[in-house]
Parts: C-alpha cells; structure tokens; sequence
C-alpha cells in the first residue's frame, strides 16, 4: 500500500507507512475472503515513497493513494498450463 506525501498523524494511523500498511493488509484480507489461500498472500506498507505522480495537487495526491497487486508464478505453472495439464 502507498500513500501521499501528506503526513498523517491520529491514533489508528500515526504515520503514513501505518496507514499504507493497513491499506495493504485490508486488500490481502479481502482477497483471502474472496478465496486466495492466505498462505499465498503477502501485504506491505510503502508509505508515500514511490509516488507515480508529483504530489502537487488533489488530484495527483489522489493517485499516489494506491494498493499495487503484483502476481507471481512458479516456473512449473506455464509449462504446465501449456501442456494443457491443471495446476
């Protein structure tokens, strides 16, 4: 999870990686409800590094507010689905 550069500082989020890393997580559980097996699902909080946009306005702020999924396969699993076999 990501955040902008505003910095945030209240109780259930005192910093921006706190807020960033209960975005992160709240993704990963919904994912795992939807039927992910868990142990298949890693969460982490960026904070506001990494923006994909200068942090200059509302609207740029806004996309810099963000959950990045990023899937990743075994190395057997392309071959397998090649060959038409089921993983």
């Amino acid at each position: 999870g990501y955040t902008d550069s505003v910095k945030i500082q209240t109780l259930r989020f005192p910093s921006n990686w706190h807020l960033s890393d209960a975005r992160a997580k709240t993704v990963a559980e919904l994912l795992a409800n939807s039927g992910l097996p868990r142990e298949r699902l890693r969460s982490e909080g960026r904070g506001d590094a990494d923006p994909i946009a200068p942090n200059d306005t509302p609207a740029n702020q806004a996309l810099n507010r963000r959950v990045e999924i990023t899937l990743l396969t075994t190395a057997a699993a392309p071959r397998a689905a090649a060959s038409g076999a089921t993983p």
